[in-house]
């Protein structure tokens, strides 16, 4: 009976490799006992649980930890999986030292090497991500105690998502050093219009400390007869229609003068394409808009005097 269960088990997770914390249910659920209340005899000759732990997506390895005058020096590996030679390169490790497959591991990881000793002592598991320096690998990895001086390590390969957010980070650095010391005007808002945001430059032009413009509404801001200038555009770049837009707008500052800015907003959509901020770079114009009024004011009072 045990045997067509596992069997089923194997089949269905063809496709996509049961994880470790998967496999620990079913082990569970495998520790059954038969009709005349023993242990199934296909579970404890481990049978059954060297073939889960084979089907892992995760790589696997127990070791026994080594000793010199009570302290621990080194560990033998007892039993890896197919994942832990795939994930690390390494074959035909079973039986062999860590010193023998990476020779300064123990000061290298120092870090690791501590805490495998550490739950193999203790039985308390931990979990830690780490650089592998001769592997040039960054992992995931969960440690488990299986009885004194043994350990279990079940860990991911997570190179790929460190550089991702070393990448990330560099970028949201650059972004940060532009959006401080930019000359120009620069304001992240909510989908609610609320500013959560502002550079310098921004607070120059209106004339407001960072504390004071942070949390107002954009209307806030705005000059009453422009509150609706840039709506449509606003909607359409919420629905996806535009990527940005440019207008023209003018703001009351904190001492009651009208200004003139250029404006120009993008949406910043999440990895699903979900709209998460505006970020607004308005260029103050308040100059040109005034030259712009007083010869429109001019060219009427001469059309007026023809």
């Amino acid at each position: 009976m045990l045997y067509i269960r596992y069997k089923q088990f194997k089949i269905s997770k063809m496709d996509s490799k049961p994880t470790y914390q998967e496999l620990e249910v079913q082990i569970e659920k495998l520790k059954g006992y038969n009709e005349n209340g023993q242990l199934n005899s296909s579970f404890q000759n481990g049978d059954v649980y060297h073939s889960l732990i084979d089907n892992m997506s995760e790589g696997f390895a127990h070791c026994q930890m080594i000793y010199e005058n009570d302290k621990p020096v080194d560990f033998i590996y007892l039993e890896v999986n197919d994942a832990f030679e795939k994930l690390t390169g390494f074959k035909n490790i079973a039986g062999k030292r860590i010193s023998e497959v990476i020779p300064n591991h123990r000061i290298e990881n120092s870090e690791l090497f501590d805490l495998y000793s550490r739950v193999s002592q203790t039985g308390i598991s931990e979990k830690i991500e780490t650089f592998i320096e001769s592997l040039e690998l960054w992992f995931y990895i969960s440690v488990y105690s299986s009885q004194k001086s043994q350990f279990l390590v079940v860990f991911n390969n997570i190179t790929s998502r460190k550089q991702s957010e070393e990448v990330l980070r560099s970028s949201e650095a650059q972004f940060r050093g532009l959006f401080t010391q930019s000359h120009v005007g620069t304001v992240i808002a909510g989908l609610d219009k609320c500013i959560v945001k502002c550079n310098e430059a921004f607070c120059h032009f209106l004339g407001y400390p960072e504390k004071e413009i942070i949390g107002k509404t954009i209307a806030y801001l705005t000059y009453p007869e422009d509150l609706e200038v840039g709506m449509p555009e606003i909607k359409r770049m919420i629905k996806g229609d535009v990527e940005f837009a440019k207008v023209q707008k003018r703001y009351l500052r904190k001492d009651g003068l009208v200004v003139c800015g250029e404006l120009t907003v993008s949406m910043v959509r999440s990895m699903d394409n979900k709209p998460l901020y505006f970020l607004s770079v308005i260029q103050d114009i308040t100059e040109r808009y005034r030259m712009d009024k007083v010869l429109k004011e001019s060219e009427a009072r001469f059309k007026q005097l023809i």
